[in-house]
């Protein structure tokens, strides 16, 4: 048997960096790592970059035996390249594209990463989504400028602090932080709709706090939709919006007070600006109510899906994001 050649060492180091000599699997990431071929040596018998990642032992041989498929492997392998890291600034640097890398081909991921070390620490590190197609070159603008924004504000949070108490939490290694991901909850020719998930804190406040936020557009042309944009506007919807969600929201709850119920009723009322977070999914409109809105702070953000049978009556037929999905 022919034996195996090792790894050049370059070749070696650029994947162990890349990953940060840890396991490129993001829940994992343990310190102990080999590098793994994704197509296995038998058949491609050639070390070569896009086909290496590192891996610890056990997801190695999670790997091997195929819980661990070569899909995945390559999103992994992509998440890690798309990375920017930087201690000063922070940089879109989009990865050349790659049909395998996302469960749908039609984006890639950007991660925005800054960091900064004592006496001003600071973690940034937030997933936004590139799409290909020319048509949503806007999105990709507004998108990638609000996390810029976020980012700015989280700069900007020590402008008004240097010279107050928090500076020795700072000094100490307490760190202002915003981690995110996300999810394209609907992606086709009509529309896309895209869910974020954030995880903030800024130092000297007594706890972190998690939001959701979403972004909906209509393509051809591009058109950022609002809720009332899917509804009638003569048809009531947010009486049966509310309705609905209200329901649903004190039947999630065990012995619900009447303090409760009137937070629910409150923050689900039929107001425009309590429907604002929403996202189009494949089996109705997803609604998200933010911390504080309908519930206390710990239980976090609180989701409705309202079917699309339920809607019908209601929807506005010019609004062409619907189609396929609702009609």
């Amino acid at each position: 048997m022919e034996d195996r050649p090792a790894i050049p060492s370059e070749l070696r180091r650029q994947i162990l960096v890349e990953a940060g000599h840890r396991c490129a699997i993001p829940t994992c990431k343990h310190p102990e790592v080999d590098i793994h071929h994704i197509v296995p040596w038998e058949t491609c018998r050639e070390h070569e970059y896009g086909n290496l990642v590192a891996l610890c032992p056990n997801c190695h041989r999670r790997a091997g035996s195929g819980e661990i498929d070569r899909k995945s492997l390559r999103i992994y392998k992509t998440r890690l390249s798309s990375s920017v890291t930087s201690t000063e600034s922070i940089a879109l640097t989009p990865t050349a594209r790659d049909e395998d890398s996302v469960p749908n081909s039609g984006w890639k991921i950007l991660k925005l990463t800054e960091k900064k070390i004592p006496p001003n620490p600071l973690n940034f590190d937030l997933e936004v989504p590139s799409f290909f197609d020319a048509d949503l070159d806007e999105l990709n603008v507004l998108e990638h400028a609000w996390a810029l924004s976020r980012l700015h504000d989280l700069r900007s949070f020590r402008l008004h602090n240097l010279e107050s108490d928090l500076a020795s939490w700072w000094a100490n290694g307490v760190v202002d932080y915003c981690t995110g991901s996300f999810e394209v909850l609907h992606f086709s020719q009509n529309a896309v709709s895209i869910k974020y998930a954030l995880d903030t804190y800024g130092v000297g406040a007594a706890h972190g706090n998690f939001e959701a936020r979403t972004t909906t557009v209509q393509r051809g042309p591009l058109i950022p939709l609002r809720t009332f944009d899917l509804f009638r506007l003569s048809s009531g919807y947010l009486s049966v919006i509310s309705a609905y969600c209200t329901k649903c929201l004190l039947a999630s709850r065990i012995n619900t007070s009447d303090r409760a119920a009137a937070w629910i009723r409150e923050g689900a009322s039929p107001e425009d600006k309590n429907f604002d977070d929403f996202n189009l999914t494949r089996e109705g409109v997803l609604f998200i109510f933010g911390k504080y809105q309908v519930a206390c702070g710990v239980d976090g953000p609180q989701y409705v899906t309202i079917p699309w049978s339920e809607l019908d009556p209601i929807l506005n037929r010019r609004c062409h994001a619907l189609e396929g999905l609702a009609w």
